[in-house]
């Protein structure tokens, strides 16, 4: 347990800053970040447009192109997403840029946030900032970004700058138990009964080191009254596999996503709830950004891009199924709309199934319509206009 609080220390004290490659060398970081980039950029964006309270679907629209498919870049779409996601979840900034030739956008090229600079001005309220990469200047509306945690709508806090101190005491166990593998050494110290001089300590300190090394010496000798001890680090071998565990648990309440995902065992509202907490609102900010830096200002508020988030909350195929039942049973969806969604190829069957005993009622008209009779009636037939809407004895 001393040497658990000792590791504690030095990481607590230590200066060093945690790096997203440091981050990264630690599986369950790396395991979520991958699950959540993955999933995200495997959703294709759509472009609605709305107009007399009516939305309708773009589906011929140049940036769809863009965003699905060729960024332009030598990422592709995919790649350029999952990317762009890595970024906004562990430095907090995810950057591209945005290639407009006069009013249409001739690529989407990802920008690493390392090579991106910004100079903020002092005023806290009508804030201006000025993008560099590379050195050189970069036009704000050009600059597509993704910020996690912002407080200036140029910079970003991700899970490395808020967890740096758990994030380096994994890093420190991991660098540890690779020690140990290496080596197979245990730290400790050599015992005497009598002092030795500093060139004898000198040759045993060489001698020790060349028989823990992996290519060094099998056996060292000890002349008489000199004993090694190694250092009570017992707790920390006993419980690495232990930490580990706890560890990859507490990374996964910083991304937001349950732990039976990765251990097994994760039923369906494990998985929804991890949709619902963990990808949907990385998608939400996504979706914003692709609002603000791919449309132009006359189309803002008519055209606006949208992720598919539904199948992150969708079960299984008999799930799925049951739920097209009930909605094609309820007049919600047509054959082909759900042939749609299971990617398959439509049938050209435009209607929505009624049944004989369904009656069709229209509240502006106060009509009533049978399909099974085929009879149309009114609610207010036959009664004058102060007597509707009141019932018989």
């Amino acid at each position: 347990m001393d040497a658990v609080i000792d590791q504690t220390l030095r990481t607590l004290l230590s200066d060093q800053k945690v790096t997203v490659r440091d981050a990264l060398s630690v599986p369950s970081i790396a395991g979520c970040v991958e699950l959540i980039s993955g999933t995200i950029a495997g959703l294709p964006v759509r472009l609605f447009e709305s107009s007399g309270g009516v939305i309708t679907e773009r589906k011929q629209d140049y940036r769809l192109g863009l965003l699905n498919h060729e960024t332009g870049d030598l990422l592709d779409a995919h790649q350029w997403k999952k990317a762009l996601i890595r970024d906004y979840l562990l430095p907090g900034n995810g950057y591209s840029y945005v290639s407009w030739k006069k009013n249409q956008i001739e690529g989407i090229h990802y920008i690493d946030p390392v090579q991106v600079s910004v100079n903020i001005n002092a005023d806290p309220i009508f804030k201006v900032a000025d993008f560099l990469v590379g050195g050189i200047r970069v036009a704000e509306y050009c600059m597509f970004r993704i910020l996690r945690h912002t407080r200036d709508g140029v910079t970003g806090r991700g899970v490395v700058n808020e967890n740096d101190r758990a994030i380096s005491t994994m890093v420190d166990g991991i660098l540890y138990e690779r020690s140990l593998f290496r080596t197979g050494a245990r730290k400790g110290f050599l015992k005497s009964d009598r002092r030795l001089t500093d060139d004898a300590i000198s040759r045993l300190s060489n001698s020790i080191r060349r028989l823990f090394s992996n290519d060094g010496e099998s056996v060292t000798v000890l002349n008489k009254g000199i004993e090694y001890q190694p250092a009570g680090q017992t707790a920390v071998e006993t419980q690495l596999n232990e930490n580990k565990t706890t560890n990859g648990r507490e990374v996964c309440r910083m991304f937001c996503l349950s732990p039976k995902l990765f251990e097994g065992g994760a039923t369906a509202e494990d998985r929804r709830m991890s949709a619902v907490y963990g990808i949907i609102p990385v998608v939400k900010a996504l979706i914003s950004a692709l609002n603000r830096f791919c449309l132009l200002e006359s189309e803002k508020g008519r055209l606006f891009f949208s992720i598919d988030t539904d199948e992150l909350l969708e079960g299984g195929m008999l799930e799925r199924y049951q739920s097209y039942e009930i909605a094609a049973r309820n007049g919600l969806m047509q054959i082909d709309e759900m042939r749609n969604r299971e990617n398959m190829s439509p049938l050209g069957l435009n209607f929505i199934k009624l049944g004989l005993d369904t009656v069709l009622y229209d509240p502006q008209t106060k009509q009533i319509y049978t399909p099974n009779t085929d009879k149309l009636s009114s609610l207010t037939e036959g009664k004058t206009p102060g007597e509707e809407g009141e019932s018989e004895d």
